[in-house]
């Protein structure tokens, strides 16, 4: 995995439909998360349970190498590389974060439905998985057929400088997909508005409804923002406080993704 084209790959829905951001109440019951008409469903692991929080960042490196390597037996570098990838010291805590979030990911069962669209499975049928800080081995995967079929319609780039700063944000990283994928989709001489609250509005998107008190979301959106104008300079997006919206304006997909 390298830098090419300074670029990642994320995966539509954005990973708010995949993946809580903090570990689960229960974690030996299945997680579901509904995203418009579309419902996503983990199954945990008996030994490692449900993947939350960082372990969107595995998501984003299978992506990354399934559309960069073209195949579905995609191969990951050295534990050290994948930590150097993200901006993550390669301490031995990270270490050992790491590969629990991989078997996390890779053991959990999973079921996408939106509409006609139906999958459900592992995201990967085998895995040859080296976590020693020293070895040059290479990681290897055989991602499923129904998530290769998933990847491979579904890939969005992201920023890579982006993704770096947000390693340690779940929730502001679910924004930032989310918001980069709907910049994509408008025109360039158009700009679209997205309520807060009610049915197709912004907390509705996240999954993030069920606010007691609706400053909470506003204050949680001018957080998200303030965090994004830091370290993404083409923004695309601005807060219309008086109105419980946000404007997003167009956001040119890169030229050349690297691939």
């Amino acid at each position: 995995m390298n830098r090419q084209g300074q670029f990642l790959f994320g995966l539509r829905p954005h990973p708010a439909a995949w993946l809580p951001v903090r570990p689960p109440e229960n974690p030996g019951q299945d997680w579901v998360r509904h995203w418009g008409d579309a419902e996503f469903r983990l199954q945990p692991h008996p030994r490692h349970g449900l993947p939350y929080g960082q372990d969107r960042l595995v998501l984003i490196l299978l992506a990354t190498a399934a559309v960069r390597q073209r195949t579905p037996h995609v191969t990951l570098p050295a534990a050290y590389q994948m930590l150097r990838l993200f901006g993550l010291p390669p301490s031995g805590r990270n270490y050992a974060r790491w590969r629990d979030r991989l078997n996390r990911v890779l053991h959990t069962r999973f079921s996408f439905v939106m509409g006609p669209l139906a999958i459900t499975g592992r995201l990967c049928e085998d895995a040859e998985l080296w976590f020693d800080r020293e070895t040059d081995e290479l990681n290897r995967i055989k991602l499923s057929g129904p998530f290769w079929d998933y990847v491979s319609a579904n890939y969005l780039p992201l920023e890579l400088g982006v993704v770096q700063a947000l390693t340690d944000s779940p929730s502001t990283l679910d924004f930032y997909v989310w918001l980069t994928e709907r910049a994509y989709r408008v025109r360039p001489d158009r700009y679209v508005r997205v309520e807060y609250f009610g049915r197709g509005g912004l907390g509705e998107r996240l999954g993030v409804t069920g606010w007691r008190d609706p400053r909470d979301f506003r204050k949680r959106v001018r957080s998200w923002v303030g965090q994004l104008r830091q370290c993404w300079m083409s923004l695309p997006a601005v807060i219309q406080e008086k109105e419980d919206a946000l404007v997003v304006c167009h956001l040119q997909p890169p030229r050349n993704w690297g691939i």
